[in-house]
């Protein structure tokens, strides 16, 4: 009787593993990489956090803004298109009209903004990106000689 109950333990172990681990995916959730092949399309900015520039890096501690949308909010709007390695951004805040811009490939999942008004200097980093939800850093005149640097993390949504 003690060996049955022993067995029926860890028959039971076993069993809620191989349950726990089939229940373990997300299927928004791609591969959470950079910029996979399901970037393209429009995304809806959710959330953004800008951040302080110190030593030559964002400055964690120093939070200037922080706002939350309302999902499919047309605060601002980016349409991604890709174009070889490189992507095409065109940009639209409410009440503007779309700006549009070519997103360099410099490095995995990084770009540099060039076109419009950001004459090159700002960096882009796709932090991860799923089927509904992208995750991106803005260096804002990163390529730039200046002190007026800023960072900001954003949350897109679609």
């Amino acid at each position: 009787m003690k060996t049955l109950k022993v067995l029926g333990g860890a028959l039971l172990v076993v069993l809620m593993s191989v349950g726990l681990a089939a229940c373990g995916g997300d299927s928004d959730n791609d591969d959470g990489g950079g910029a996979p092949g399901n970037i393209e399309g429009t995304w809806y900015l959710k959330a953004v956090t800008w951040y302080g520039w110190k030593n030559n890096q964002p400055d964690m501690s120093t939070i200037y803004s922080q706002r939350t949308f309302d999902d499919y909010s047309d605060t601002e709007t980016w349409t991604l298109k890709k174009s070889g390695e490189n992507l095409i951004l065109t940009k639209k805040e409410s009440g503007d009209e779309p700006s549009t811009y070519t997103l360099e490939k410099v490095g995995e999942n990084e770009y540099r903004r060039t076109g419009g008004s950001s004459n090159g200097n700002d960096k882009i980093v796709f932090k991860s990106v799923t089927a509904k939800r992208m995750e991106v850093e803005y260096y804002d005149n990163f390529y730039r000689q200046t002190q007026n640097k800023e960072y900001a993390y954003l949350i897109y949504m679609r």
